[in-house]
């Protein structure tokens, strides 16, 4: 009896002792905004933590965020030694605007932001620093701040390298970096761009990217069928064998 007892509590012992070595930990369930709801996701939480982070976080519709952690490895805690600041992303527009084609990108866009806003750019402990994500969110590069407006305005910023980006959808997150050097989300932008289609080799429809198949034209992705119909992407878990 006693050695199945020791048994059955080392996969428990085994589990506590890789939860314990494994990094930053989760902090909880945080809504700063009492739950309410952020429809349309445009809110965002400052965080001042007791060892010295200053960290920003997206609230997810139901106001709330999961995403705090703390690396007790590193001394990190989870205690928050100020009140958090929820506030709103503004709308930040661009020029050329609208869309921009990618085989004569321009050499610099300029990012405008009302100047109501509550946070503004700002160049007081450095550049603002500008990243340029793609659909999947991934970053594609960043972009070299020329200048910022003395009210804050707009900055002028230049593109990343885009010789290998393809038609579709981009967002550009703008940080401040603030007296101890640590960013803050000022905003995002979306932008759209056009003239480079990714390839699709087997002409079903579905970018290569998104194909599971991409040289059968009779099925693309996990559960079969051609062309576009099945709306591509890939399951990992489906391609493991």
């Amino acid at each position: 009896m006693k050695r199945r007892i020791l048994l059955l509590l080392a996969p428990i012992s085994v589990a506590v002792l890789i939860w314990s070595c494994g990094g930053a930990q989760p902090c909880g369930l945080f809504c700063p905004a009492g739950g309410a709801p952020n429809v349309p996701l445009d809110k965002v939480v400052d965080i001042h933590y007791c060892d010295g982070r200053n960290r920003t976080y997206r609230l997810g519709f139901d106001g709330c965020t999961s995403e705090m952690v703390a690396d007790p490895n590193k001394n990190e805690s989870c205690l928050q030694c100020a009140p958090p600041n929820v506030r709103r992303l503004p709308f930040i527009s661009f020029f050329p605007g609208g869309s921009f084609n990618l085989l004569a990108v321009p050499s610099s866009f300029r990012f405008s932001i009302d100047p109501s806003e509550a946070m503004l750019f700002s160049a007081d402990y450095g550049m603002p620093v500008v990243n340029y994500r793609d659909w999947t969110g991934m970053v594609v590069g960043s972009g070299t701040v020329s200048a910022v407006a003395a009210d804050g305005t707009w900055l002028d910023a230049s593109p990343p390298a885009l010789s290998q980006a393809f038609t579709g959808t981009y967002t550009v997150h703008f940080n401040n970096i603030d007296a101890s050097g640590q960013y803050i989300l000022v905003g995002t932008a979306t932008m759209e761009a056009y003239g480079r289609e990714p390839p699709d080799s087997d002409g079903d429809g579905v970018p290569d990217y998104m194909d599971c198949a991409p040289y059968d034209p009779s099925w693309s992705s996990c559960g079969g069928g051609g062309g576009g119909d099945d709306g591509g992407g890939c399951d990992p878990a489906c391609i493991m064998y």
